[in-house]
């Protein structure tokens, strides 16, 4: 069967443009193999040499001075060389001072990292006796206090400490190794003192988040310096009692928490810690409150009995006793509104009350007490706004404000007695009132013939006439008590001059014990 003309050009149309396109991909795969072949390691070695140029410079010195047996003509040969001093340099294994003087001081310094972590293992106390305790000295720098939470009793300070121990398998000879005597190190690559802070309110990475990226400074003696920074959320303890001139100790207490004292003694340097906050006059002052004092001091628990002592323990608890380092925070309330806010406005109103005494008119006395009532009530209301929910104990500026408030309301009830006695029938039906119940406790009535004990009759008493007797018992008899039951103006003053001063002394006594 043949094959139209048509048809056979399409399938040479076909073959022609495969055969094409698949020589411009083998050109274009050759062309990228042969750059890949040539080019690239060219590349390549510009970069290692331009990576490894002080090893070239000290091939090229050490071959000027003779120190090679045989110096690299070609590029590959230097690499090799370059190669071979950088392994040599990597694990100290060169003692020729002439070659140690000659390597890069970055080189040296890795090596001796190298050599010194090679058998290093930072879990386990860096002590080669095991009976043998390390000592740790602990300082701290408190630069700044974020926050003072009154309401969950939270302090939150920034700062850093300083650790200082020596480290028994960091050690080495600075002579064979270029006369380094000071190495910086990653702090994760050695051990470090596990100090957590025990009262804690945050979460608990919060106390090692930032030790844990830092460095440390080790000596050629094995002696180790480390400068963790922190960040404390502290709980605390606050007494409100003197509000609003509390002083408050909010205390940092750090310890170890898988090292007893017999392991590990955590000892304070011979300083108080340093307060040195950024911003001084403004920042010493935080959250409404003035950072007056910091100290430290040292305390060893007990984790059998729970308890604290601050004295040496006996060397035979020492396997029971974990060091805590305490560093207290003082701080006072600085709040000089409160002294326009709350003090002023209490001897105000203790000033009104006991004025109301001294005023001649009953009405504008008792409108001013009513007056005194309700601007204390509202200032209370203001001052139970301000002062923290989370007070133990009643402050006593509180218990001043009751005792006002107290003290107002019994004198409003005293002039009110003192005026009605006064102005209802100058005493007479409220004495009368008396002089009866005083008459039952004075006379003495017969209860079989109605006559009146002790009053002497001479005459049969079926003859006396009953309604004069009647009249004389009705007559007021002039005693003590009707003359002190019937009090008259000037007596009344008197009892309300009395009343002052007494409610002055008692207002001065409440002034010294809850506002000094």
């Amino acid at each position: 069967m043949s094959i139209a003309k048509p048809q056979l050009r399409n399938l040479n149309g076909m073959f022609m443009r495969k055969v094409i396109i698949s020589g411009i991909a083998f050109s274009l795969g050759l062309g990228f193999t042969i750059w890949h072949l040539i080019c690239i390691p060219r590349h390549n070695r510009q970069l290692e040499y331009m990576k490894n140029a002080d090893i070239y410079k000290m091939v090229e010195h050490m071959c000027s001075k003779n120190l090679l047996q045989s110096c690299p003509q070609n590029l590959a040969d230097r690499l090799k060389e370059a190669g071979k001093l950088m392994e040599m340099a990597d694990r100290m294994l060169i003692t020729n001072e002439n070659i140690t003087d000659l390597l890069p001081y970055q080189e040296i310094l890795n090596g001796l990292e190298r050599s010194l972590l090679e058998t290093y293992n930072h879990h386990h106390r860096p002590v080669k006796d095991e009976n043998q305790g390390l000592i740790v000295l602990f300082f701290a720098v408190i630069q700044h206090i974020e926050e003072v939470n009154e309401e969950h009793q939270t302090m939150t300070v920034h700062g850093f400490q300083y650790l200082l121990w020596n480290d028994e398998y960091l050690s080495w000879n600075p002579e064979q190794f270029n006369g380094v005597s000071r190495l910086l190190m990653h702090s994760w690559h050695i051990w470090k003192p596990d100090l957590i802070l025990y009262n804690a309110a945050g979460q608990a990475d919060d106390s090692i988040r930032y030790t844990f990226y830092q460095h440390s400074w080790v000596e050629s003696n094995g002696r180790v310096e480390h400068f963790p920074m922190f960040r404390y959320k502290a709980s605390c303890k606050f007494d409100f009692t003197d509000y609003p001139y509390d002083v408050q100790s909010c205390p940092v207490i750090l310890g170890s928490w898988n090292y007893n004292l017999k392991e590990l003694d955590i000892r304070p340097l011979d300083r108080k810690p340093m307060l040195n906050l950024f911003w001084e006059d403004e920042k010493v002052i935080v959250s409404g409150w003035k950072v007056i004092d910091v100290h430290m001091n040292v305390s060893f628990w007990n984790a059998m009995t729970d308890q604290e002592r601050s004295q040496w323990p006996p060397e035979e608890e020492h396997a029971l006793h974990f060091p805590l380092i305490y560093i207290w925070i003082k701080m006072e309330r600085y709040a000089p509104h409160f002294t326009i806010s709350v003090l002023l406005p209490a001897l105000v109103t203790s000033f009104i009350t006991v004025v109301t005494f001294c005023m001649a008119s009953f009405n504008k006395a008792v409108v001013l007490l009513a007056f005194n009532l309700l601007l204390q009530t509202v200032l209370a209301e203001d001052m139970l706004f301000q002062l923290p929910s989370s007070s133990a104990s009643i402050p006593r500026i509180v218990k001043y404000f009751a005792f006002n408030l107290t003290a107002t309301v019994f004198a409003m009830m005293s002039l009110v007695v003192i005026e009605t006695v006064r102005h209802d029938g100058h005493g007479v039906n409220h004495c009368r009132i008396l002089e009866t119940l005083w008459s039952c406790f004075s006379f003495r009535r017969s209860t079989s013939s109605g006559a009146t004990v002790g009053v002497e009759t001479t005459e049969d008493p079926s003859s006396t006439d009953t309604s004069a007797l009647n009249k004389e018992n009705s007559r007021p008899r002039s005693t003590w008590a009707w003359r002190v039951l019937s009090p008259n103006s000037d007596t009344l003053n008197v009892i309300k001059i009395s009343l002052a001063i007494a409610l002055t002394t008692l207002y001065l006594i409440m002034m010294i014990a809850y506002l000094r």
